[in-house]
This record gives structure tokens, C-alpha cells and sequence, in this order.
């Protein structure tokens, strides 16, 4: 099964965990794929670099870059017909 979550049911899970954590365990089981793009991660990054959330991100012991790109949470993201890897640079969107 493919999916694009939104941006706040990614910070949900991130931040508190539930009922959206587990759609990031199952893209880590491989039983769906995450699908995002650039303007995506841009739009989670700013959501989790507001105040509110700081403690939150502090707690996690990772940067808000380390927990957008999923490197160190193996959350496997795709655009389009191809994987992200956080090692290379960000795929860019064409048609």
C-alpha cells in the first residue's frame, strides 16, 4: 500500500507517537510505502521548529534535520518511482 501522510500526522508521530507512530512502524516493516516530496519535508521541518514543540525535539536527542530525513528512525520516504536515501542528496520533483 502507497501513502502521502500529512505533514501533521508525521509530527503527531514524531513528537507523541499513537495511532500515527504506527504507520511509520509498518513503512519500517515494509508493509506500506511513504511517499513524500521536497515541499513536504520543507513544510514538516518548519511544523517541528516552533517553539511549542521544543522540549519535545530536545528530548528526542536528535536534530529536527536527522528526524525529517528519517536516517536515524529508518523510515523509508519515496518520490515518485524512487527511494530516498538520507546519504544522498533529496530526489527533486519532475514530471
Amino acid at each position: 500500500m502507497r501513502l502521502v501522510l500529512d505533514t501533521n500526522v508525521v509530527a503527531s508521530a514524531i513528537l507523541w507517537g499513537g495511532s500515527p507512530r504506527l504507520l511509520l512502524q509498518a513503512a519500517r516493516e515494509k508493509r506500506i510505502a511513504l511517499y513524500t516530496s521536497t515541499p513536504m519535508l520543507a513544510e514538516l521541518s518548519d511544523i517541528l521548529a516552533r517553539r511549542k514543540f521544543a522540549r519535545k525535539i530536545a528530548a528526542s536527542l536528535l536534530t529536527i534535520e536527522q528526524l525529517v530525513d528519517g536516517s536515524m528512525c529508518n523510515w523509508p520516504l519515496w518520490f515518485g518511482h524512487q527511494r530516498w536515501q538520507a546519504s544522498r542528496p533529496m530526489p527533486t520533483m519532475t514530471s
